[in-house]
């Protein structure tokens, strides 16, 4: 089975501990993930409008059907979200070269061109 990416935790806090039987302190506890966050934000938006809403997948209980699309949701987010990231960083680890001559722009155009910044 594929690991489910979660987007981990949507209020990260490392100092929080659950505390087991006898008081043992049990694994950090790092709350709701950002995948559970976002679908619970997802699931309120198509609650708030239940009466005009209708479920894609409307051939399932109308309860099923909309809490899956709501975690359909968090995952194209979450998606998005790592696309968007990844794709800034790589256009801010390309070499910079300038718009006019081409020239490399580290430090600076050696024609005294500007850089326009376009990200």
């Amino acid at each position: 089975m594929d690991r489910i990416n979660t987007g981990g935790p949507a209020y990260p806090n490392h100092l929080v501990h659950q505390m087991g039987p006898g008081g043992q302190p049990l694994e950090p506890s790092m709350g709701m993930t950002l995948r559970a966050y976002i679908a619970t934000n997802a699931l309120l938006g198509m609650l708030s409008h239940a009466t005009q809403y209708r479920p894609i997948n409307a051939g399932t209980d109308w309860h099923t059907a909309i809490s899956e699309e709501a975690v359909d949701v968090a995952d194209a987010l979450i998606v998005a979200l790592e696309d968007k990231r990844s794709s800034k960083n790589i256009a801010q680890n390309a070499p910079k070269v300038c718009d006019v001559c081409g020239a490399d722009m580290q430090p600076g155009c050696p024609n005294g061109h500007f850089l326009s910044e376009s990200i």
